[in-house]
This record gives structure tokens, sequence and C-alpha cells, in this order.
């Protein structure tokens, strides 16, 4: 199974507004989450973003992500 993630209402919101403080060098790692792409996907789509894994399981536990079935 593949994992994927959605923006939650709180990140959709950060991504309009920046309401939620969120560090700037997390935003581009928000920005690339698409319901329609995995986790593995968005790895081979944007290899300059290092660590990306480990960083959407952080954006998932602070809400601003949520898996997507």
């Amino acid at each position: 199974m593949k994992l994927i993630y959605k923006k939650t209402p709180k990140g959709i919101g950060e991504i309009a507004s920046r309401t939620e403080g969120l560090a700037l060098r997390l935003r581009p790692y928000l920005i690339v989450v698409d319901r329609n792409k995995s986790v593995k996907d968005l790895v081979t789509l944007n290899p300059v973003l290092k660590d990306l894994p480990q960083i959407l399981a952080n954006l998932h536990d602070q809400g601003f992500i949520a898996t997507h079935n």
C-alpha cells in the first residue's frame, strides 16, 4: 500500500495565509503534498527536497497533513 498524504484544513490555511507559524524551511514540503501522489512519487519528482519522508511525518504529527485513503 502506498503512503499518500493530503493537506488538512490547517495545512490549507497555512498555505493561504501563513496563520499557523510553520517554519519557512518546511513550507516547500507542505506545498508539494498532493493527494494524488504517494510519498515515493514525491521523492522521485522532487529529489532536491531532502529527507522528505521524515519531514512529511513531522508535518503529519503537527496536523498540517493527514493520510489519504
